[in-house]
């Protein structure tokens, strides 16, 4: 068993051997092949050694290009000797606002109106006059009274009540007028008398104040 094992495992050896060397013989040469196909150019003349001055040192080589200086308001733009300026625009300084002054209105006095003097009303003059008055009837019963000069009233005359004082008390009279002179109050009299109640009526004479007119 162990002899079986070991030429298996020298067999599969030998076979990947065989892959392997097969597989470097038909790469391998394609490889070469692509080599030589390329040919090598000769890009720059060959340089003498005289020519190579001290390799040793860096030397900075000079930039054609040039760095605008940051502190210049203008910027330089372009290609070959051809250039263009742009002139960038100033910021303003923010203008300060001029406070104004505010003008006070002038105070307007008002003058009050002149007061008049109060209007005081000249008194008009009085007269004493005599009057002429119809007395229908007296009573001590100011409801007897106011009811006698209902009756009147419906006989379309007009009716006063009066009252006065004496040793009984307060008398309520029942009078209708004035009149201006006794032949008026007589004439009415006579109609006063035709009235059921008040046949007792006369005339009677007042004196009174009256404003002149």
């Amino acid at each position: 068993m162990n002899n079986k094992s070991l030429k298996f495992v020298i067999a599969g050896s030998a076979f990947l051997a065989i892959l392997v060397l097969a597989g470097i013989f038909f790469f391998y040469p394609q490889a070469e092949k692509a080599k030589e196909v390329v040919p090598l150019k000769d890009w720059s003349a060959p340089v003498s050694s005289e020519n190579w001055g001290d390799l040793s040192t860096d030397t900075p080589l000079e930039s054609d290009t040039q760095t605008p200086e940051t502190d210049s308001p203008f910027v330089v733009v372009g290609e070959d000797d051809q250039t263009t300026i742009v002139t960038q625009p100033e910021t303003a300084p923010p203008s300060t606002p001029i406070p104004t002054e505010k003008v006070q209105p002038a105070p307007v006095t008002v003058k009050p109106a002149p007061v008049s003097p109060p209007v005081v009303a000249k008194p008009v003059p009085k007269v004493k006059v005599t009057e002429f008055w119809i007395q229908v009837a007296a009573y001590a019963d100011r409801y007897a009274a106011e009811r006698s000069s209902q009756t009147l009233s419906a006989q379309n005359m007009a009716a006063v009540l009066f009252t006065a004082q004496n040793d009984k008390g307060t008398v309520f009279r029942v009078r209708i007028g004035p009149y201006q002179n006794k032949q008026e109050a007589e004439k009415y009299l006579e109609w006063v008398k035709a009235i059921k109640d008040f046949s007792g009526a006369y005339i009677t004479q007042s004196s009174a104040l009256r404003e002149l007119r």
